[in-house]
């Protein structure tokens, strides 16, 4: 593998990173199911392991859209294993506000800090999701503080 492959790979891992929170912090959950492959496995602090994309979409279709959320999300590495499969983690500062809160939101600071742990591989000539791995490292408070899904449509 030549450098340039591997930065290509490493930019490609970095870009699914970066869309994913975009995506989340703007509901845009139609795009965010496309960053994961089909056989995805989320290991997320709030609704525990999620295993494939069926079972992803229902945590996605249950989540509130009326919260103000903003990730900020720095220290990116990513770790090329191959020409299909490569490894990283990202740090994340989670700033929340309550559902029906307009903007711009009051700011106390962010409710959660911490890292990924991603899994990426090829499929189909695309570079998806295969893993992720949530640890908050920092919390403001208990998660149940945060309100970010509706819990009776995730039990559904």
């Amino acid at each position: 593998m030549t450098d340039l492959e591997k930065i290509i790979i490493q930019r490609a891992c970095e870009e699914l990173v970066l869309r994913a929170h975009l995506y989340t912090d703007r509901c845009e959950h139609d795009k965010i199911m496309g960053l994961f492959a089909p056989d995805i496995v989320i290991d997320h602090v709030v609704v525990g392991t999620m295993s494939g994309t069926a079972a992803v979409q229902k945590y996605y279709d249950a989540k509130i859209t009326t919260i103000v959320g903003q990730h900020n999300t720095s220290n990116i590495i990513i770790d090329v294993i191959d020409g299909d499969n490569a490894t990283g983690v990202a740090y994340y500062a989670f700033y929340y506000a309550a559902p029906g809160t307009k903007i711009p939101a009051p700011l106390n600071g962010p409710a959660v800090v911490g890292y990924y742990t991603d899994k990426f591989k090829r499929v189909n000539g695309q570079w998806k999701f295969a893993y992720r791995k949530m640890t908050n490292t920092f919390q403001a408070g208990p998660m149940d503080n945060i309100n970010l899904i509706d819990k009776k449509a995730m039990k559904a």
